[in-house]
């Protein structure tokens, strides 16, 4: 049997020697054999057979202060290693591992905290009832520390991380029921994510808005793309709206995370699998024919947990020829054996759009006509595969990690904001196989964590791009015929990483992380044009290109109080230039001889708690760029080239504070104020940026989320959401400013009887015109993408459990 597996992971790797749908097909039917395969394997190693019938759980039920089951509460196990999971509507939990005899069980459900001390009892069911009497009960309304995973791939508790990481978690998610990932990322202090059309966005965490690849976008700790083809709009390929949490790891990443993770990680869970049987959905609608349908099934048989999540969503958007589609699902299926746990996940992603979400039009049509789309012959279309399978075993005392996955992308793009000096259109397609492994090993001298690991990632792909010829009436491009050939190549990318990090605490309340990575990159390029250094359309020879980078990392956390916690970090980073940047090259002198953009990150933090109802983060960075790989627009000839920019800087302070004023008034503020620079940057001896203040990237970003949940209404609840954004400068020149925007968002929901509830949002609320980006050249002047004028969206939920 293992000679076929090899033979369909041949298949997935291969690009042009098969179809697209063959390609899916093997690596659908790969990894869809891996889960029954790797029980097989671990049983003949010698692990006992019984394992799946009888594996080392604990299984307990959560009880309310009323003796109600408590649904949805958090249940944290700290024992050999720390687990957290959710219970189902019937208070019902399920953890893998054993009970020591030092073993503790923290719940915590609607504001209320308790911890358990238990014993170990085979095959019993815990019975924890909140507000028992008993050390540790909590019965106020309080404010939970966080668990995050993005950093170690395991559960950690926020204070034990010497790195400003943030999360969105699962119970925000369903009350915004977001229609763009802006809207949760906009409440972590210091990120600003815009709307480019559909779901499509560009990101600034301590970075200006931009589109290079500076971020590392995970899915379950898995990367959604490969490095070498980066894409800024990598979150409208995940399942948003149906995530289990969003975190966001502020900087440079630690030892686990390779190229890209320089201005920041964004991890998306997804949830994990139900105890029983339960379904949901949500049925939703609004203004400009906004239809959105988000399904959810699942269960568990015979041991084994099963979820299919459906996003299915349609919009004619506001601005003239917006149109959207996208059809997503995600499969998901894990076990736990008694050594043992599996789980696998297939994500799939289909979007059409046309993409004039981004599309700049003049100041007076901004301020007049906002609705006007220059460039309604833009198109996107996009298709997304992801497949993975993430083993966790007991080895030789420690614990074990391999994550196998594949990916299949493709795209079609005609870009708008190309039609006016780069009309082409051109399809992308490239797909993955690659594995994730991690061996972390636990001392109990100095508490003392080692982790060490390797992650491979093969990525082979092409690129077809063709000239366009563009009709255009006044502004307005009205139609286009397809061209001559401008690039004909296929790359492939090669990553092979490998990394060790230890924690550990000499003293007690001190902890010391210090982490080392190594990474290699390689391109073998081979253009079927004849290669050209002359024109707008230059094209390199073929060639192979590689990029190495040891990147140390360092952190300290001290625990000054229990509820007071300080944590500093210095951390290097890089970023391998992607194929487009290397590849096509443009007009651009000399793209093989970019750089790899380095980075250094010092942090210093403070986060804690006052009683049990605040809790807070506040930390200050000073974030260092060398080489960073920017685009500039020549002013004689209109042309765009892609340079080593010198030295950038970025530094700031970010704060976050989540409060529960009272039983029924909660709040939440992230603010973020910063400064980023051009050190460095002489375009030649009479034109250059250096000391100038990087356009896009505005000093404030605030948001403020206030909830209000009354006692005499019960079921009700009503929030609103100010959201901020400073002024900035639109070009590196810094001639021209946007002055910023505020909006206002409103929100209520009721929770109607049996597992319905209903959701009204009305967001920008006072109609404000503002601009998701604004820009200025000497060719065209000042031009804006105008945001989305108010808007009205109301959905009906139902789960059933």
């Amino acid at each position: 049997m293992f000679p076929f597996v090899f033979d369909l992971a041949e298949a997935c790797a291969s690009t042009r020697a098969m179809s697209r749908a063959s390609r899916i097909l093997a690596c659908s039917i790969l990894f869809l054999s891996i889960p029954f395969l790797i029980p097989v394997s671990f049983i003949q190693a010698g692990e006992p057979a019984a394992a799946s019938a009888a594996p080392d759980q604990v299984v307990g039920r959560v009880l309310g202060p009323d003796g109600h089951p408590a649904a949805h509460a958090r249940v944290t196990l700290r024992g050999e290693r720390l687990q957290t999971t959710h219970t189902d509507r019937d208070g019902r939990f399920r953890l893998s591992g054993k009970l020591s005899g030092d073993s503790r069980v923290e719940v915590a459900h609607e504001g209320h905290r308790q911890a358990f001390s238990v014993a170990p009892s085979a095959g019993e069911t815990l019975v924890l009832s909140l507000g028992s009497v008993g050390p540790g009960s909590e019965t106020q309304p309080s404010v939970l520390e966080q668990m995050v995973v993005a950093a170690t791939r395991d559960a950690r508790e926020r204070w034990q991380v010497p790195l400003a990481v943030d999360a969105v978690e699962r119970e925000a998610i369903a009350e915004v029921q977001p229609l763009h990932p802006s809207e949760m990322l906009g409440r972590i202090s210091g990120a600003w994510v815009n709307i480019t059309g559909g779901e499509g966005h560009m990101t600034a965490i301590r970075q200006p808005l931009t589109t290079n690849p500076v971020y590392l976008y995970l899915e379950n700790g898995v990367p959604t793309r490969s490095t070498g083809f980066f894409n800024h709009n990598a979150l409208y390929e995940v399942n948003v709206p149906m995530a289990e949490s969003i975190e966001v790891i502020k900087g440079p990443g630690s030892a686990l995370h390779g190229s890209d993770a320089i201005g920041g990680v964004v991890q998306v869970n997804t949830r994990r699998t139900p105890l029983q049987r339960s379904a949901e959905a949500t049925l939703e609608g609004g203004d400009n024919a906004w239809r959105r349908g988000l399904f959810s099934i699942g269960d568990r048989i015979a041991g084994n947990g099963l979820l299919v999540d459906v996003n299915v969503t349609e919009s004619d958007g506001w601005r003239d020829h917006t149109d959207y589609e996208r059809k997503s699902a995600t499969l998901q299926w894990e076990r736990i054996f008694a050594r043992t746990s599996v789980r696998a996940l297939a994500a799939y992603s289909k979007i059409d759009q046309t993409t004039a979400g981004s599309s700049a039009i003049s100041e007076e049509d901004y301020l007049h006509r906002p609705e006007i789309n220059y460039t309604p012959i833009s198109l996107r279309d996009v298709e997304a595969l992801r497949l993975s399978v993430n083993v966790e075993t007991l080895v030789a005392g420690g614990v074990l990690s391999l994550i196998p996955f594949a990916r299949v992308n493709s795209m079609e793009l005609l870009p708008n904001w190309a039609l006016t000096y780069d009309p082409t259109i051109y399809e992308v397609e490239n797909d993955s196989i690659g594995a994730l492994v991690k061996y972390a090993y636990a001392w109990s001298r100095w508490d003392t964590k080692i982790s060490v690991g390797a992650d491979f990632d093969n990525s082979p792909g092409n690129r077809v791009e063709h000239r366009l010829d563009v009709v255009r009436e006044g502004r307005i491009f009205t139609d286009y015929s397809v061209e001559e050939r401008l690039y004909d190549y296929d790359v492939t990318f090669t990553g092979m990483s490998s990394y060790v990090q230890a924690e550990f605490a000499p003293v007690e309340n001190l902890g010391f992380s210090v982490g080392l990575r190594y990474d290699h990159m390689a391109y073998d390029y081979e253009t079927d044009l004849a290669p050209t250094q002359s024109g707008r359309w230059r094209r390199p020879e073929n060639t192979d290109l590689d990029f190495d980078h040891l990147s140390p990392k360092f952190g300290v956390t001290w625990r000054l109080r229990p509820n007071l916690n300080l944590f500093a970090s210095h951390r290097h980073a890089f970023r391998a230039p992607s194929e487009g940047q290397l590849f096509r090259q443009g007009s651009t002198h000399d793209t093989l001889g970019l750089d790899p953009v380095k980075a250094a990150n010092s942090d210093l933090g403070l986060r804690g708690a006052w009683g049990e109802k605040v809790s807070f983060q506040l930390a200050g960075y000073r974030l260092i760029k060398r080489d960073d790989i920017l685009r500039y627009e020549d002013p004689e000839t209109g042309f765009r080239n892609s340079v080593n920019a010198g030295r950038t800087s970025h530094q700031g302070v970010e704060m976050d504070v989540q409060a529960q004023i009272t039983g029924q008034i909660s709040l939440g503020v992230a603010a973020s104020y910063a400064k980023h620079e051009y050190d460095t940057w002489d375009l030649s001896e009479t034109t250059g940026y250096s000391g100038n203040e990087m356009e896009f990237a505005p000093r404030f970003i605030g948001n403020l989320v206030m909830t209000f949940k009354p006692d005499v209404l019960p079921g009700h609840q009503f929030s609103g959401e100010w959201r901020k954004l400073g002024s900035y400068f639109m070009d590196p020149a810094n001639s021209h400013k946007y002055d910023g925007h505020d909006l206002l968002d409103m929100r209520w929901a009721y929770q109607l009887s049996n597992g319905f509830r209903l959701n009204v949002a009305v967001r920008n609320v006072a109609d404000a015109r503002y601009a998701e980006r604004a820009s200025y050249n000497r060719f065209r002047g000042a031009e804006y993408a105008p945001g989305r004028p108010r808007s009205f969206t109301a959905s009906l939920r139902y789960v059933w459990e």
